[in-house]
This record gives C-alpha cells, sequence and structure tokens, in this order.
C-alpha cells in the first residue's frame, strides 16, 4: 500500500511479488531444513527400531513400532518395504526413517534454493521500498 502511494505502480507489484518469493523460500527452509535436521539428529542421538506393516491407506502405508515403554505408535509413509525408524527419546511420536543419499540431497539443495528466494525477496523488498522514497 504504501509503495502504491509514495512510489509508482509497479513498485507495488513488484513488492507483493517479492514479498510472495520472500515467503516461498521461507517455507522451503522451514520445511526442507526442519526434516534434513531430523533426519541427521534422530538416528544419531535418538533411538532406532523395527517397524510392522499394519496396513494401507488412500495412496500411504502405515507402520507401527514400539517405543522403550512398550508403547506402540504409528508411522506413517509412502515408501514400501520400511524396515526402521528413529524417534527422539522425550517424544516417540516424533520419528524418521532414513531416506537415501540422493533425497537428502535434494532436500539440501532445496533448502539453499529457500534461502536464496528468502534473502533475494528480502532484498527487493528493501531495494523497493528504498527507491520509492528517493523518487
Amino acid at each position: 500500500m504504501f509503495l502504491g502511494v509514495v512510489g509508482r505502480a509497479e513498485h507495488a507489484i513488484a513488492f507483493w511479488l517479492s514479498l510472495m518469493v520472500t515467503a516461498i523460500g521461507g517455507f522451503l527452509v522451514w520445511g526442507m531444513g526442519w526434516d534434513l535436521y531430523r533426519m541427521w539428529y534422530l538416528p544419531r542421538h535418538g533411538i532406532t527400531v523395527a517397524t510392522e506393516f499394519s496396513h494401507f491407506t488412500n495412496k500411504s502405508r502405515v507402520y507401527l513400532y514400539r517405543d522403550t515403554t512398550g508403547a506402540t505408535h504409528r508411522y506413517t509413509t509412502t515408501m514400501a518395504g520400511l524396515a526402521e525408524v528413529s524417534y527422539h527419546p522425550r517424544d516417540p511420536s516424533v520419528a524418521i526413517h532414513l531416506e537415501g543419499a540422493y533425497a537428502r540431497f535434494m532436500m539440501a539443495f532445496m533448502t539453499l534454493v529457500g534461502c536464496g528466494m528468502a534473502g533475494g525477496g528480502v532484498f527487493w523488498v528493501g531495494a523497493l521500498v528504498v527507491s520509492a522514497l528517493q523518487g
């Protein structure tokens, strides 16, 4: 709104596009980065257990695993033949299976793309505001 009043209409349009790119980049960093971190953290510091196939849902498979207290938890994935999951000792319902090297590489790449999008979007928002204020 500010850029549409002070600057030109193009500034307002470019501002909202830059803001959208920033939001998409932030979402990529948050989503992919968090899963990548859990894939690194849980196998090293969590507890790894075997899973048992339970049943199919629409497009995914449900596996069951037991924590150290004997409680049963569900893990849903699209992978067939899942053998092991790693879970957090303080919250056994938070589990993850270890992806292959290619999947981890692509997740890291998309996290970096998200960083670039978020950083570039913030830069262009700032540049547009400065340009509008300068006239």
